[in-house]
C-alpha cells in the first residue's frame, strides 16, 4: 500500500478508501499567582495575588513548542497542544521561576494552578 499515513492500521485491506486516525489537540489553561510574605512582625501570612505578564512555555527536548503570557488576572491558555511529555516553565521578573515535567494527554485536561514566590 502507498500513501502518507504512517500509523499502524491506517490502511484497511479489503475496504474502499482510507481510514484516518486523528487526535484532537486540546487547549491547556491555567492561572499563575504569587505569594508575598507580610513584612509586619506581628503577621506571618502569605498574601496571594494574580501575576499578570508571566511567561508560560512548554518545551520538548529543549525547544519551546508553545508559549504565551498571562493576562491581567494571571490566566493563560496554550492553544492546541499535542499529546506528549513536556517541560513546563513559568517566569516573571521579581519571582522565582517555576519548572516541572508535564504530560499532556488528550483527555481529562485539568486547569493548572501555579504559585510563584517572590525572590
Amino acid at each position: 500500500m502507498s500513501g502518507g499515513c504512517n500509523a499502524d492500521g491506517c490502511h484497511v485491506v479489503g475496504s474502499a478508501g482510507r481510514v484516518y486516525i486523528s487526535t484532537e489537540d486540546l487547549d491547556l489553561t491555567g492561572t499563575v499567582t504569587g505569594t508575598d510574605t507580610g513584612n509586619s512582625p506581628e503577621t506571618s501570612f502569605n498574601n496571594i495575588k494574580a501575576i499578570p505578564g508571566a511567561k508560560v512555555s512548554l518545551s520538548l527536548k529543549g525547544r519551546i513548542k508553545y508559549r504565551t503570557t498571562t493576562d491581567a488576572t494571571g490566566a493563560f491558555t496554550l492553544q492546541k497542544v499535542k499529546a506528549n511529555e513536556y517541560t513546563l516553565k513559568v517566569a516573571r521578573k521579581g519571582y522565582k521561576g517555576h519548572k516541572q515535567s508535564y504530560e499532556m494527554e488528550q483527555k481529562d485536561v485539568s486547569s493548572l494552578d501555579i504559585t510563584l514566590s517572590k525572590k
